[in-house]
């Protein structure tokens, strides 16, 4: 029997408002940087459901208040342990369970998790399509959705492979149809 890889799974909160989603910027510190938009979550800790972790991630990077309502779509690709923590078992398959969420604070309580890190904006859906953002689909769904002007019905799993071009991982969702 061969090495069992271990899996790293984390959540993703879309959060909706009037046509916008809101999004944590890139940033730069000392050396370390995030060069993509993101959507606010993060990992599972042991034993944490997928509604606790999304309300905490969120809750911790954004400051918002939120209700998670229902799964967008799911994505797994390989992952490299030393981006995820996990040296141990070889490569890994890294889950990200992206889903809708109310926010249920208002705008006044969004603030960053660190101080160089900027405070979370609402991006117009139609912006979002073109940015580079993480998760990497996010891109491909912001454009179905403005298309469409609604939420695809159904939830489309998306794989990746290690080195995947961005583009067409955006175009699995145009095979998701309508």
């Amino acid at each position: 029997m061969g090495r069992q890889a271990s899996t790293y799974t984390r959540v993703v909160a879309f959060i909706i408002r009037d046509g916008a989603l809101l999004l944590i910027p890139p940033w730069e510190n000392d050396g370390r940087a995030q060069r993509l938009w993101n959507a606010p979550g993060g990992a599972l800790e042991p034993y944490e459901s997928i509604e606790e972790a999304l309300i905490r991630e969120t809750f911790e990077e954004t400051g918002a208040e939120i209700e998670p309502l229902g799964l967008a779509f799911i994505t797994q690709e390989p992952s490299r342990p030393e981006n995820q923590g996990n040296k141990s078992n070889g490569p890994a398959m890294s889950i990200e369970v992206c889903c809708y969420a109310r926010l249920l604070s208002d705008d006044s309580a969004l603030r960053s998790e660190h101080p160089y890190i900027p405070p979370p904006e609402w991006v117009p859906l139609e912006r979002v399509s073109s940015l580079p953002t993480l998760p990497f689909c996010l891109r491909g769904w912001a454009k179905w959705v403005v298309k469409r002007g609604r939420m695809p019905m159904g939830v489309p799993i998306v794989s990746v492979q290690l080195g995947a071009d961005v583009d067409a991982l955006c175009a699995s969702f145009e095979r998701f149809g309508d």
